[in-house]
């Protein structure tokens, strides 16, 4: 059994909830389809430029460094809970669209899989919520987004959640993702030094 860190960017209004173990399918699939079990512990700290990562675990050596966090260059994932966060992020101000360009330039920059998770999967970006400002049409909202995803080469992911159960179903996912991208391309310990993955 192996232990995963996660880091939850500790400005997360909402931290999602996480399960305290995990199975995993095995490294060595698809030759057997056997389950790890993973005990996943997860830790606030500042990340500067997104939400959630995995910390460097034991027998996984992630040569990366990243804000001060020893962490695995594989998988980040940047959280957005709402079409109006991201409108605010994306049409309400040239200083805040060009932050949010740099977050994921950055992010593009330093990992293999930055991803960007839209909270309320894609009836949250078709529906706009009843405090929608309707001088702006959702779909700028929408565009302005998928433009600079392609831009930037970071993948939004439409993620559904709203009640308690599939909050905890989100966050089991992002940890899954998390888990998934370092196993996949973390460097595993094998004798006296670090082997790539098959």
């Amino acid at each position: 059994m192996r232990s995963f860190t996660i880091i939850q960017d500790n400005r997360e209004k909402k931290p999602l909830p996480f399960p305290k173990r995990i199975a995993v399918l095995d490294e060595g699939w698809p030759t057997h389809l056997k389950t790890q079990i993973h005990d996943l512990v997860v830790v606030r700290k500042t990340i500067p430029e997104a939400d959630y990562l995995i910390e460097a675990a034991e027998g996984i050596i992630c040569p990366s460094v990243f804000g001060g966090l020893r962490a695995c260059p594989s998988v980040i994932i940047e959280r957005k809970a709402s079409l109006l966060e991201l409108s605010a992020n994306l049409l309400r101000s040239r200083h805040r669209r060009e932050r949010f360009r740099e977050i994921l330039s950055l992010m593009r920059a330093s990992w293999t899989y930055p991803i960007l998770m839209v909270e309320g999967g894609l009836s949250t970006l078709y529906n706009p919520p009843l405090k929608w400002d309707l001088s702006v049409p959702p779909s700028a909202a929408v565009d302005a987004l998928l433009r600079i995803s392609c831009e930037q080469g970071v993948p939004v992911v439409p993620i559904q959640s709203g009640t308690g159960k599939s909050r905890l179903q989100l966050g089991e996912h992002i940890a899954r993702t998390l888990i998934n991208g370092t196993l996949t391309h973390g460097f595993r310990t094998q004798g006296p030094g670090p082997q790539q993955p098959d």
